[in-house]
């Protein structure tokens, strides 16, 4: 008897951390792309009790694609979204500024990736070469990065998305656009060994991978809301320093579909990558800035300061 209280009295303690405190103030967030590992604070605030805590209940949604979630968020018809600093940068240059509430990836993860034993080992040997990219901005920016240090005769290639199967049959040399924690431990499951630039190597100036941004309005009404949010996010990601093991049983059980042997590798390659405070780097993010605006990927200039949200 005394070991069936003792079980009932932690699911009912479980079960309380899980489902949502009574009279929590709902929040929507959508993702950029499908759930994944790099959305892990989102998943452990959410499933661990740590939006609860401070009176949220926040809604995960996933979008059609990757510009759906800060479209959405610029017309207020979610409360938050999970979008990219570069797409926040393009659309307030284009007169859409977005107010920036949190970071969830601090670091890139995009890299220029490669494969072992194909004559690649530092960024000259780039030249002569065909170079896949994911994104026509990313193509441009990779132009000037290698005209930047000397390194001509590319020959550039639209992948999309498919970035591993480009690589093994060779229909590019290198690709940018992959991350360095996904599609590195794919190539790796599949046999291959990869190898990648950082974009910093390139000369990128650095920049935060993932961002969650809102409305300018929905910024200013939902202020208190969003400080709150941010709280949770800095207690989940401690307990995602603290407590792996925990974290990564929250992530399986909201998404059982995920093949955890692979997400497992992923997660050892993204953990260090989550921001343990919210604070935006105004400097860095107008330097950034400032280096889109040089290589022509924004025609107009953006003083980031208007951008971020103060509690």
């Amino acid at each position: 008897m005394k070991r069936f209280a003792k079980s009932l009295v932690s699911f009912l303690f479980v079960l309380f951390l899980v489902l949502p405190a009574a009279g929590a103030e709902k929040m929507t967030v959508m993702l950029d792309w499908f759930p994944n590992m790099d959305h892990l604070p989102l998943f452990v605030a959410r499933d661990g009790g740590c939006f609860a805590e401070v009176g949220l209940d926040v809604e995960i949604l996933a979008p059609s694609d990757t510009a759906t979630a800060l479209k959405l968020a610029l017309a207020g018809k979610v409360d938050l979204a999970v979008t990219y600093e570069s797409q926040v940068l393009l659309a307030a240059s284009q007169g859409q500024a977005a107010t920036v509430t949190s970071t969830l990836v601090d670091r890139p993860l995009n890299v220029v990736l490669f494969l072992k034993g194909k004559g690649i080992e530092k960024p000259e040997d780039l030249a002569g070469k065909t170079v896949g990219y994911t994104e026509p901005d990313f193509e441009r920016l990779l132009k000037a990065a290698l005209a930047d240090r000397g390194i001509g005769d590319v020959e550039t290639v639209h992948v999309h998305f498919s970035i591993v199967p480009s690589l093994i049959t060779g229909r590019a040399d290198a690709v940018i656009g992959g991350y360095r924690n996904y599609e590195v431990t794919k190539l790796e499951q599949e046999g291959y060994a990869p190898a990648f630039f950082t974009l910093e190597e390139l000369g990128f100036p650095t920049f935060s991978e993932l961002v969650i941004v809102a409305s300018p309005e929905k910024a200013r009404s939902s202020s208190e809301r969003i400080a709150r949010f941010n709280r949770a996010l800095e207690k989940a990601v401690s307990v995602i320093g603290s407590d792996p093991g925990r974290a990564l049983d929250l992530f399986f059980r909201a998404l059982p579909e995920a093949d955890r042997s692979f997400e497992e590798a992923v997660f050892a390659r993204t953990v260090d990558f989550f921001p343990r405070r919210q604070l935006l780097n105004e400097a860095q993010w107008q330097a950034f800035a400032d280096h889109l605006h040089d290589k022509g990927v924004i025609d107009e200039a953006v003083s980031v300061g208007g951008l971020f949200f103060r509690p």
